[in-house]
């Protein structure tokens, strides 16, 4: 009976590079980056409620990117903001430190948010609810713009 060898350098290499790659999976699928796209895309959301008009501008949000940018992370965080809405839960502007957003413009957006978040008093969502809507999502749009820096027509719209 032979005793058995030692791996060789490339080997235990080879088993590293593939564990670490397995873990990197198995965080990025467990990270919740996924969202029914298809149910999204087929909900006929209606109402003039700022939570409706909230969810239709997340769910064109999300759908935009999805098919136009391929960016599934934001697509389905995106959704699933659409899908709260829909289902009337606080949804809120996103929070600028929650982004890889630095220097002038991390600040220009941190007062930007405050200034939104002052305007979203309850009497405003009543009297102008798609405005509204489309101000804290046309914010968040913003946001996700500037994190990714390459868009810059996006982000200047």
């Amino acid at each position: 009976m032979s005793c058995p060898t030692l791996p060789e350098e490339d080997d235990l290499r080879h088993l590293r590079l593939s564990l670490l790659l397995t873990a990197v999976m198995l965080l990025v699928s467990a990270c919740g980056t996924t969202v029914d796209y298809d149910s999204l895309e087929s909900k006929k959301i209606t109402g003039t409620r700022f939570a409706d008009h909230l969810a239709r501008a997340y769910q064109s949000f999300a759908l935009s990117e999805a098919h136009d940018m391929n960016d599934w992370i934001d697509a389905a965080y995106f959704g699933r903001k659409s899908l709260a809405a829909l289902t009337h839960e606080s949804v809120s502007p996103e929070y600028v430190e929650d982004w890889w957003i630095r220097g002038e413009v991390r600040e220009q957006l941190t007062l930007e948010r405050l200034r939104l978040t002052s305007l979203l008093e309850p009497k405003v969502l009543r009297q102008s609810p798609k405005t509204a809507a489309m101000a804290q999502a046309g914010f968040d749009c913003w946001v996700e713009q500037q994190e990714e820096n390459w868009q810059h027509d996006h982000i200047e719209a």
